[in-house]
């Protein structure tokens, strides 16, 4: 399928503090509030990603662990971020994913998971965030996410 490069899609900030970055097609500096959704050209996107942009291609080159998720399916995979007749998935951390992390049975299963999840700093940053603001209601696993960030609860 040919990608309108013109056309904008919208991307997401991931964590919970200011993404920016300097554009490439556009002599503009970019700025993405926290946790929010802004509209980007496609052109944009994959210049950003092929340039190696950290907040887009994450933590492997293959946009596992970014910080700004693209919301339009047919770009992630131009980007190499996915790739359906594989069956390859970009791994995205946003609050619901940690969220969801805290819904493991076991301690000793949510202990072994915790470090393969969060990895980046932004990552601790939102874990921190949602330990702060009481988000988890698992004392137990609340605790080990503490330990894990070496932060007191």
């Amino acid at each position: 399928m040919e990608l309108d490069f013109n056309k904008k899609v919208l991307v997401r900030n991931t964590v919970n503090c200011h993404v920016a970055f300097r554009a490439i097609n556009t002599p503009q500096d970019i700025v993405i509030t926290p946790l929010a959704k802004t509209p980007l050209t496609i052109g944009e996107i994959v210049a950003q990603s092929y340039g190696g942009n950290k907040l887009f291609v994450g933590i492997d080159g293959k946009g596992n662990h970014a910080q700004i998720y693209i919301e339009d399916q047919a770009t992630r995979i131009e980007c190499g971020f996915e790739d359906p007749e594989r069956n390859i998935k970009q791994e995205v951390v946003d609050k619901q994913a940690i969220l969801d992390l805290f819904t493991i049975k076991t301690i000793t299963a949510f202990k072994k998971e915790l470090p393969n999840k969060i990895r980046t700093d932004a990552e601790k940053r939102l874990l921190r965030s949602i330990l702060e603001n009481n988000e988890v209601n698992d004392l137990s696993k609340a605790k080990a996410a503490a330990e894990y960030l070496g932060i007191k609860i």
